[in-house]
């Protein structure tokens, strides 16, 4: 079972850039190009809540879990 943060997908639905969140949510463009390609594994509450804030959604927005077997984008 694995986690998969849902950031390429949000940042589409909301016409955003990298730029843009990252000054929006005081989260640094590496992290999040991090999270948007699957590769971050640990992301901080704090960084999460912020995400959650700036894009205004809920956790299961922005983070899904695949579960073995299942294929993900």
């Amino acid at each position: 079972m694995a986690i998969k943060f849902r950031l390429r997908e949000l940042m589409e639905e909301r016409c955003t850039t990298f730029e843009a969140v990252s000054q929006g949510a005081n989260v640094s463009t590496s992290t999040l190009y991090k999270m948007r390609e699957n590769k971050q594994r640990q992301v901080g509450v704090g960084v999460i809540d912020r995400l959650l804030t700036f894009f205004d959604c809920e956790p299961n927005d922005l983070i899904t879990r695949v579960r073995n077997g299942e294929v993900s984008d």
